[in-house]
């Protein structure tokens, strides 16, 4: 499946350039487009092709991507404060 990470940077460990976060959709076996909320024109990532998204962040990057999505399957990484609307959608999970 060709999944478009969206990725707070401060999310997932604060890791800044999503190697790690890559590495577990890789090894799924997910062909995987990265790109990070702070990157100038991020939203060319959720293009045709890309099957589902996966939003790395919290309620904010949730508020900021949503948007831009237009009808693409998506999930949460809860990784913010609150994390509500993970909540709200059931989008949660526990470590």
């Amino acid at each position: 499946m060709k999944i478009a990470l969206i990725h707070n940077r401060n999310a997932f460990r604060g890791e800044p350039h999503g190697t790690e976060l890559r590495r577990v959709f890789e090894r799924a076996r997910h062909e995987t487009a990265y790109v990070s909320t702070e990157e100038p024109d991020w939203q060319r990532v959720v293009s045709q092709g890309i099957e589902r998204v996966v939003i790395v962040g919290g309620d904010g990057t949730v508020q900021m991507v949503a948007p831009y999505l237009n009808g693409t399957p998506f999930n949460i990484l809860p990784f913010g404060t609150a994390n509500n609307i993970a909540e709200c959608l059931q989008q949660t999970y526990n470590c």
